[in-house]
């Protein structure tokens, strides 16, 4: 899923492609905006991925890295909203279509304990789960304090 693992850090393109696929100005903030692109890149365009990765090297604490999922669940949303198909693919969409169903006080005490948790385990593969976690049940809560209840 080409898309879900393009961003702008570390991308290789013609200027013609990204002058006629440019960044949607409604993601605001932190996160997503290139994930958007890509989806509408790859109805337009191969995408070809190599093995170039990126890191921060551990320049980014662990406290930033969780607070910057956090800013970026609106723009979550809106990508949801402007690519349902899309999230619908995602494992994300499977674990939201049962949280919803679950109170918000629930919500709050779940999304208290993965944030303690989160910043307690020491394993990065852990750790990563109960982000995703975390970021899936802070969506739940937008999606529902956007529906009303």
């Amino acid at each position: 899923i080409p898309w879900r693992y393009l961003w702008t850090s570390n991308v290789l393109l013609r200027k013609s492609v990204f002058l006629q696929t440019p960044f949607d100005e409604r993601f605001v903030g932190y996160g997503y905006e290139d994930a958007e692109w890509g989806i509408r890149l790859r109805k337009r365009y191969k995408i070809l991925q190599i093995d170039n990765a990126v890191s921060h090297l551990g320049l980014v604490s662990k406290k930033t890295a969780y607070q910057k999922m956090r800013d970026s669940i609106m723009n979550y949303v809106l990508l949801a909203k402007l690519h349902p198909e899309v999230f619908k693919e995602s494992n994300i969409y499977n674990i939201v279509k049962w949280l919803v169903f679950l109170n918000n006080p629930l919500l709050e005490i779940i999304d208290t304990v993965l944030r303690k948790m989160f910043f307690l385990i020491h394993s990065n593969k852990l750790c990563f789960l109960i982000f995703q976690l975390n970021k899936t049940v802070l969506l739940v809560k937008l999606i529902k304090s956007s529906n009303g209840h």
